[in-house]
């Protein structure tokens, strides 16, 4: 067994390929880098050291644990002249900065461009504001930095009356979504809707949990994902013209 694992022990190393035969590996050649043991040898006599980058000839008598050491050497002889011929690391080549969508608008591709610009060179800051207080939480920022965040976002609502997340003055919401993006702001919009089987506006402090956050039964998901049902339609209704806009 010890015999047929040596004949099977091929070695790169340095600017050669030892291969053991089926008999008993030859020792080095007097002189031979890793005749005596020698830099970055094994150290354990005559026919098993190998200078630094040169092979090494475990002897027929071997035990499994010097093979072992053996093994774990070349190994890290090869890493060495691996990384040695690989020379420094490239840096990862940039994806193209092309829309998937190939009827993407001006806009959009000029939005995507930007994003490429600053890949890897920086981070781009965003802030939410609620959409019944427009900019409020944007001008603080400036207010305690001196600078505006990158991206302005906000929501279209889902409560009633004068509240932070009321949808009484979307019409605002939207005005100023455009004004933040005409000063060079990134735009994004979410919307918090209630349940598919409730109308709007919900109600403060109540909606968010009892509605935004709450669940369907199994047969509502099952009526609404069913296109003929009665929710089906009203919930498509509602996503086509979203009240109050």
């Amino acid at each position: 067994m010890k015999k047929a694992f040596l004949a099977a022990l091929t070695v790169l190393i340095g600017a050669g390929i030892t291969v053991y035969s089926q008999g008993a590996p030859q020792a080095p050649a007097a002189g031979a880098p890793g005749a005596s043991g020698g830099r970055g040898g094994s150290g354990r006599g005559p026919g098993r050291g190998a200078g630094r980058g040169g092979p090494i000839n475990p002897p027929a008598d071997a035990t499994p644990e010097e093979l072992r050491q053996d093994i774990q050497q070349l190994n890290d002889q090869v890493q060495q002249l691996r990384a040695t011929l690989a020379g420094p690391p490239k840096p990862p080549v940039p994806p193209p900065c092309i829309p998937v969508n190939p009827n993407a608008t001006p806009e959009a591709r000029d939005l995507l461009k930007k994003l490429c610009d600053v890949s890897g060179k920086g981070i781009l800051t965003g802030q939410h504001n609620f959409p019944n207080q427009r900019n409020l939480d944007t001008e603080r920022i400036h207010d305690a930095t001196g600078k505006y965040p990158a991206i302005w976002g906000s929501d279209f609502g889902f409560t009633d009356g004068e509240d932070e997340d009321a949808i009484t003055h979307r019409d605002l919401m939207i005005e100023e979504a455009k004004k933040q993006y005409a000063a060079g702001s990134i735009i994004y919009l979410c919307w918090h809707m209630l349940r598919p089987t409730e109308d709007e506006p919900g109600q403060p402090n109540i909606s968010w949990s009892g509605s935004v956050q709450a669940k369907l039964t199994d047969d509502q998901w099952l009526e609404l994902i069913t296109s003929d049902s009665a929710l089906h339609q009203r919930w498509e209704r509602y996503m086509v013209q979203p009240p109050y806009i």
